[in-house]
């Protein structure tokens, strides 16, 4: 008779052979899921921030901003925004601004705090009132750069929003109550959100994370300590 090779075939179903192989399956696939998620940094949590803008209105005392939503991992300030089709708006009044001119040290941005939904409104409150233009400022450059830049800007433009990286820059137009101090600096409005299956990886993924932390801090004190 000829010889069968017994070891190249796979175990029969509900053998205990059977069920060690399924689970070693089980517990590869969870591990190999699990490292990629905690490697790639996957949440389902971060902060919405504006993607682009869409229309910026100067009113006699507010400043309006229409943008698409992007989304952005935390805690990341200028990392990656994923964009969406959906839309919100934000403002913040011009007397919370701090005002400074163009030999001045920009001073701590303020935040806009405001993350609104409602665009019906947004037109409502922007109707009649004029559009400024985005400008994109070249990131890198060092303080007096980007002060040359804002005085170019208002030159060129007049009134207009200035984005460098996720600091936006107001520049008003140069018949404003103080000419002196025509910029203001803003850090974009944000909020934060929360995917439906963000809990649900986590605690997936829990048992890594603990077993992984367990083996960096025996690791510290193993070897820090010498």
């Amino acid at each position: 008779m000829p010889c069968v090779d017994q070891g190249s075939k796979p175990p029969k179903q509900g053998t205990p052979t059977a069920r060690r192989w399924s689970l070693w399956r089980a517990v590869s696939a969870y591990l190999a899921l699990s490292s990629v998620v905690i490697v790639l940094g996957v949440r389902g949590a971060g902060l919405e921030r504006p993607a682009r803008y869409v229309k910026v209105v100067l009113t006699d005392r507010n400043l309006l901003m229409a943008f698409t939503i992007g989304a952005a991992a935390e805690p990341r300030p200028y990392g990656f925004v994923t964009p969406t089709t959906s839309t919100a708006w934000a403002k913040i009044a011009l007397g919370d601004l701090t005002w400074y001119g163009p030999e001045d040290r920009s001073p701590n941005p303020q935040r806009v705090a405001t993350f609104f939904d409602d665009m019906t409104r947004f037109e409502q409150e922007s109707a009649g009132h004029p559009v400024l233009p985005v400008v994109d400022m070249p990131p890198f450059q060092g303080e007096a750069a980007n002060r040359r830049f804002l005085v170019d800007a208002a030159t060129q433009h007049g009134a207009c929003l200035v984005r460098l990286l996720d600091r936006l820059f107001l520049v008003r137009p140069s018949g404003a109550a103080d000419s002196s101090q025509p910029f203001a600096t803003m850090d974009p409005p944000q909020r934060p959100y929360k995917r439906w299956w963000a809990d649900p990886l986590f605690a997936l993924t829990l048992p890594i994370r603990l077993i992984v932390a367990a083996v960096f801090f025996l690791l510290v004190a193993l070897f820090g300590m010498h």
